[in-house]
């Protein structure tokens, strides 16, 4: 009776864990799915355009994200932290580097047209390692086993800080120097000397942006002892420009979750009036060749004999080589302004690369990493930002070089990959969080 008292408890707690794991991860997507569908709604009724997103950028990069580094960074941050965190920027240039090895497999099998190769692999292996986590984050600490500590988002945001560390030092070096190669020019050779010139632009956009000084300046900070005890604490004199830096940082993620969704909106939009377009285009044409049917049937009909006996070719039309002509160049001129279905095949190809093969192999590879690399008593929230960090799709900075480097078409490629990489990633994401929670938390 005991032994059956027993083996009822153990599963009545198992399932208890499992429906507490499955809440949670449940409870975060629906959030997050929320999120979006109010970004996206807000850009249909034009509360969100071009202009308020590209505003919204550029404050959320140059004020709310800096701030929130800073006030969470700078007051969690310590020797002992660091001690135990710095294993965050290793796993980040693991990660990237295992999803560099297979994105490089793939474009070798598979058929990758050459002025989208560099797009498509540095997208398959640079993720969005920052905002995204950031989200995930904050929608999970009001879910249980988080809610139990009310500093968890601060914790999961510092240690979120310090892995994008090891992300940016490879990007804003190699994937930027690969990324700025332009496929689609003939002659690359001032394509080149821009790369050559591009050391200047990686010193000031890569390491001297605001979000990374608000990390220099949120290490100082927080691991200098007498310059926190200025900054932070009960009889701190300098508190009051922390809470003012806090105040500024606290719209950071919600800013960042509707640049997000207006984006995604942004370009589902403009894809559906560029098919509309392209059907009011078609049907115009159809038009077109019903009335040069006509005159083809006219043309085809016998040549009526003169008195003389010869031809009479006053029924030839002799506009009609010219519109046979005009046919065949509109007829090329669609195919290349069309979207092809080797497009979309290519970006479904993306999409299931990134998400589901990259993206299930570095939870696997991280996942049965973690209890072999990391001591027992580390932090589980360490643990699970590991983990929450092989989740995210393609990162934004991916697009931003391209369009830099004048790759408009690889640009284009992605913004429209983007929004079905998002999308499936939305239905994936519970799989895996649900997972995540359970190898961090299942046992406690």
């Amino acid at each position: 009776m005991y032994v059956l008292y027993l083996t009822i408890n153990v599963d009545i707690q198992i399932n208890n864990t499992m429906w507490n794991v499955f809440a949670a991860a449940a409870t975060t997507v629906l959030c997050l799915f929320l999120l979006n569908f109010v970004g996206i709604l807000m850009y249909y009724k034009k509360l969100l355009t071009q202009p308020i997103l590209k505003q919204l950028s550029v404050m959320c990069t140059s004020v709310f994200f800096p701030c929130l580094i800073v006030s969470k960074l700078s007051k969690s941050l310590s020797v002992e932290l660091l001690s135990s965190a710095f294993v965050l920027p290793v796993f980040a240039f693991l990660q990237i580097l295992f999803a560099l090895g297979i994105a490089f497999i793939v474009s070798k099998i598979m058929f990758i047209p050459k002025h989208l190769k560099r797009i498509f692999i540095t997208s398959s292996s640079f993720h969005n390692s920052n905002a995204f986590p950031l989200v995930i984050a904050q929608a999970l600490s009001s879910q249980y086993p988080f809610n139990k500590d009310p500093d968890s988002f601060e914790k999961m945001a510092t240690y979120v800080f310090i892995y994008v560390l090891g992300w940016s030092a490879i990007f804003w070096t190699w994937g930027f120097g690969y990324l700025s190669v332009n496929e689609n020019v003939i002659n690359n050779d001032q394509n080149k000397q821009k790369i050559d010139k591009s050391w200047k632009f990686i010193i000031n956009k890569g390491f001297l942006n605001p979000p990374m000084v608000a990390n220099y300046v949120a290490f100082i900070i927080g691991l200098i002892l007498p310059l926190k005890k200025l900054f932070h604490g009960d009889a701190a004199p300098l508190a009051f420009i922390t809470n003012t830096v806090d105040i500024l940082g606290q719209p950071a993620v919600g800013i960042v979750t509707l640049i997000i969704s207006g984006t995604l909106g942004k370009v589902i939009i403009q894809y559906k009036e560029r098919r509309n377009n392209h059907k009011k285009k078609t049907n115009g044409e159809n038009e077109n060749e019903n009335i040069k049917l006509k005159v083809e049937k006219e043309e085809e009909k016998p040549p009526s004999i003169g008195r003389d006996g010869q031809e009479n070719t006053v029924n030839k039309n002799p506009l009609v080589n010219i519109e046979k002509e005009g046919k065949k160049v509109s007829s090329i001129k669609q195919k290349m302004e069309e979207p092809s279905y080797s497009t979309a095949w290519l970006i479904a190809k993306l999409c299931f690369l990134r998400v589901i093969i990259i993206g299930s192999l570095q939870f696997t590879f991280v996942a049965l990493l973690i209890p072999v690399v990391l001591p027992q008593n580390i932090d589980p929230l360490i643990k699970l930002i590991l983990l929450i960090e092989c989740i995210p799709p393609s990162a934004n900075l991916n697009l931003v070089v391209s369009q830099m480097a004048g790759n408009i078409k690889a640009a284009e490629f992605l913004a429209l990959a983007y929004v079905f990489m998002y999308l499936l990633m939305l239905i994936t994401m519970m799989f895996y969080l649900s997972i995540a929670i359970f190898l961090v938390y299942g046992s406690g």
